[in-house]
């Protein structure tokens, strides 16, 4: 399907600054499976200015009167939720039935699980996240 998704994950990934994308550990576009599942005609529109999209996002959000550190917060639950995206689960048998585990997967930095940075982002222990 040629559909986007959220579009917030785009302009996040596109706009972040620097610092955003080391603190939402964020790579490239087409890592993520929230939005590469609309092929490369989806990622690389070029009637589409995700960048821009970014800083108008971040200038609406001030112009609603949130102040910086509550439109951080905002961005850094997106940033979860795309790490969210990445973590996989295999099932094993147990006494009581099927049971799902996260399959550690690490993300581009190498330096954390997706697990762990979608936790961090949403303010969770990786345990809470997990449960």
């Amino acid at each position: 399907n040629k559909e986007r998704n959220f579009h917030i994950f785009y302009q996040l990934v596109a706009g972040a600054s620097d610092e955003e994308r080391s603190q939402f550990a964020l790579s490239n576009i087409e890592d993520y499976f929230y939005t590469n599942q609309g092929g490369k005609d989806v990622l690389s529109n070029p009637l589409v200015n995700d960048r821009q999209a970014y800083v108008n996002l971040k200038e609406h959000f001030f112009d609603l009167g949130f102040d910086s550190e509550t439109v951080q917060s905002i961005l850094k639950i997106v940033g979860g939720v795309l790490h969210l995206g990445q973590i996989e689960f295999s099932c094993r048998t147990e006494l009581e039935g099927q049971v799902a585990e996260v399959i550690e997967k690490m993300v581009s930095n190498g330096k954390e699980s997706e697990l762990a940075v979608a936790a961090r982002l949403c303010s969770l222990s990786a345990e809470e996240l997990e449960r």
